[in-house]
């Protein structure tokens, strides 16, 4: 199920917001890495969720460019 807000998206859109949330996931996996050497452990749950969120981002870029080819 998609959102009607994701759904209303370019695909110029989708590809900003994807290279935006992908900056801030690699940016929290550095931090995650960093903060687990100097303390031995780390809670991956920022990291988890920007990933869900960019997977969501490109199955949305799939379904677009599926229904742009379909029509």
């Amino acid at each position: 199920m998609q959102s009607r807000g994701l759904a209303n998206l370019t695909t110029e859109e989708l590809q900003y917001l994807e290279k935006l949330i992908s900056t801030e996931f690699a940016k929290e996996c550095e931090y995650a890495k960093t903060f687990d050497t100097k303390n031995g452990w780390h809670s991956n749950v920022k990291g988890q969720r920007l990933l869900r969120i960019i997977n969501a981002i490109r199955d949305q870029q799939k379904s677009v460019k599926i229904k742009a080819e379909k029509w």
